[in-house]
């Protein structure tokens, strides 16, 4: 079984998709974190290209983790997770993510990872449709920009890190526009796919919604 979760940034699909892969107790795919993976790489200087991602991963030099509910990535054998959660890599992500090449191949790199799993969520913007357009189930996540500011900008004080709320809203805002004007792969709500306020539906109501509609349709 497939099934794809999608939506803007901070709609709640990371958290609902991990839950309900949790309780499913099958394979989960975060495609957010791997294109974080990819700005971290360039950014911090351990690659110069991101064209030496995929080797990395062949060869296990990096891995990507899915285990007891939580998502984890190993480079050579230490932990960069937290590292991919910043501001600033989550801001680099998305403007990678707006580059034809580069897109493309970051959807090379998350095929692999999904081809590892039988049956597996499938968490990101694109998910429903670029990445994995022949999902049994696709949803749609999504919720007012202002809520979805407010859910970041505690996220983000929450690790720590210092932010006002106004300079969060600007961010999604742009990240949106970026991702609905991309000449290649614009964030769209995939055919046949099941949208789900969360602004009226708390992350258990989500989950229990997907539930009922996989189990009315096979």
């Amino acid at each position: 079984m497939k099934i794809a979760i999608c939506g803007p940034a901070a709609a709640g699909k990371g958290t609902i998709a991990r839950r309900f892969a949790a309780e499913a107790k099958i394979g989960y795919v975060d495609l957010g974190l791997l294109f974080r993976l990819g700005a971290f790489a360039i950014t911090t200087g351990r690659i110069s290209r991101l064209e030496e991602l995929p080797a990395l991963i062949r060869n296990e030099d990096i891995k990507y983790v899915w285990a007891e509910g939580r998502t984890a990535i190993y480079w050579q054998g230490e932990t960069v997770t937290t590292d991919l959660l910043g501001q600033e890599i989550a801001h680099r992500a998305s403007i990678l993510a707006s580059d034809h090449g580069q897109q493309n191949l970051l959807t090379e790199i998350a095929n692999r990872m999904l081809e590892t799993f039988g049956s597996v969520v499938c968490d990101g913007r694109n998910a429903g449709s670029t990445i994995m357009p022949d999902a049994n189930h696709k949803f749609f996540i999504t919720a007012r920009l202002e809520e979805r500011a407010r859910r970041r900008y505690l996220d983000i004080l929450g690790r720590g890190e210092s932010a006002t709320y106004e300079e969060v809203l600007r961010d999604i805002e742009e990240r949106d526009r970026r991702d609905a004007e991309r000449t290649v792969h614009p964030q769209i709500v995939p055919s046949g796919a099941i949208v789900i306020e969360t602004d009226v539906r708390s992350v258990e109501e989500s989950v229990r919604f997907i539930w009922g509609v996989i189990k009315r349709k096979p």
